[in-house]
């Protein structure tokens, strides 16, 4: 126990330095962020029998500033309990019973927890639906307003890559309105409070994401804002049917831009499924989207022929053109989607010919394949699978190329 109180002491006692002042602050926003980026640096550590860890060390820390016993220390304690888990709220309020008891000032911004209310929210989409920005102004009681903007990638599964807190500033929606092809709309606290949770859970979900630091060092202070939102319900996943994706299909064989494709025309239902299936839309179609098709999905999920290879781009070309119809987008929209075919579509071709870029699916496959394996015949695939297990871990790497998190 004692080498374990030393251990904690060793990580808290820098925190507490930083809070030199924080006691003479009367901004209560800027003694939120600074405890967020502490609780928050910490809620992604691994402690052996904590699920959250951010909470313990938020209650640790603030059983620790009552020993440390001075006006900054009691602040800090307060900024933790207002943005760390339960169990460090409880802890911030006891202690500032004992410490006022003893002569110390409660800081000046202190306040019930959750004290900010939800006075309006909007959103605004980039026309491709590759992001959206949300925007919650809150404020306190007797203080400015302040945004909390979070920045969500639907190429990322719609989790939340970004989060920013600022004071509250009429030219930032200002901004996004005067952009080109964006959107912006007003939404609910209802809506608001869906789409936060679902951009957060699936962050949550999501192993080594690619976000920002801030998108942890500020979650504690989203967290708290969201005590006092309407209880998030899950939002709607679009799922299309597979009658929906054939009469697509025959939608765009019969189309002007399809004309000359002739039987490569079916090459545009791997697009379709694609986007159907990673992103609940087959028109939802955008210049990343383009790279991830032709340089991922393409090369690490499909076995495609050569002469498939090679038709594939001039099918990818005209079906976006079909969806630049569907949707009714500007000629520059469309350009900017051709754009990124001509730029990805050299490394395509290389990524279909390296197996380093297969996925572990489509090596299986394919050495199925090569094996003259009738996919049709049931029992012969788990014939082949299970030869496929019994032989030694070595060959088994050898043949598919590693195993692969794709």
């Amino acid at each position: 126990m004692a080498e374990l109180s030393l251990a904690l002491e060793r990580v808290l006692a820098p925190v507490v330095r930083q809070a030199r002042g924080l006691a003479k602050t009367k901004v209560p926003l800027e003694a939120e962020m600074a405890a967020s980026r502490i609780v928050g640096r910490w809620s992604r550590l691994e402690i052996v029998g904590q699920s959250e860890p951010g909470d313990f060390l938020g209650q640790a820390l603030v059983g620790y500033l009552e020993t440390v016993g001075t006006d900054d220390a009691l602040a800090l304690a307060w900024g933790v309990g207002m943005v760390g888990g339960a169990g460090s709220f409880v802890g911030a309020w006891r202690i500032t019973e004992r410490m006022e008891a003893v002569g110390h000032q409660r800081p000046a911004w202190s306040g019930p927890r959750g004290q900010t209310r939800l006075d309006e929210a909007w959103m605004a989409t980039d026309v491709f639906g590759d992001q959206d920005m949300l925007v919650g102004r809150f404020t306190y009681a007797g203080e400015g307003p302040h945004d909390v903007a979070l920045l969500i990638d639907h190429n990322l599964m719609g989790m939340v890559k970004d989060i920013a807190v600022h004071p509250a500033s009429h030219r930032l929606r200002d901004r996004w309105e005067r952009a080109r092809d964006i959107v912006v709309r007003d939404i609910t606290d209802r809506e608001f409070s869906d789409r936060v949770d679902d951009a957060l859970r699936l962050l949550d979900m999501t192993w080594l994401p690619t976000v920002s630091e801030d998108t942890y060092l500020l979650r504690p202070l989203l967290d708290a804002r969201r005590l006092h939102l309407p209880r998030p319900r899950p939002l709607k996943r679009r799922t299309v049917s597979r009658a929906a994706r054939d009469r697509l299909c025959r939608e765009f064989r019969a189309s002007e831009v399809a004309a000359t494709l002739g039987r490569t025309t079916e090459l545009a239902r791997w697009a379709l499924d694609y986007a159907s299936d990673y992103h609940g839309d087959p028109l939802r179609w955008s210049p990343i989207v383009v790279e991830l098709f032709l340089a991922d999905w393409l090369p690490g999920k499909v076995n495609l022929e050569t002469d498939e290879v090679e038709a594939l781009p001039g099918v990818l070309r005209a079906w976006l053109r079909f969806v630049g119809q569907k949707r009714e987008f500007q000629a520059h929209l469309v350009a900017e989607m051709l754009a990124a075919v001509d730029a990805y579509e050299a490394d395509f071709r290389e990524a279909m010919a390296d197996s380093s870029r297969f996925g572990f699916a489509k090596s299986l496959g394919m050495q199925m394949q090569a094996d003259g394996v009738d996919f049709t015949d049931d029992a012969a695939v788990q014939a082949w699978i299970a030869d496929f297990n019994a032989r030694p871990l070595e060959e088994r790497i050898e043949r598919t190329g590693g195993p692969r998190l794709r």
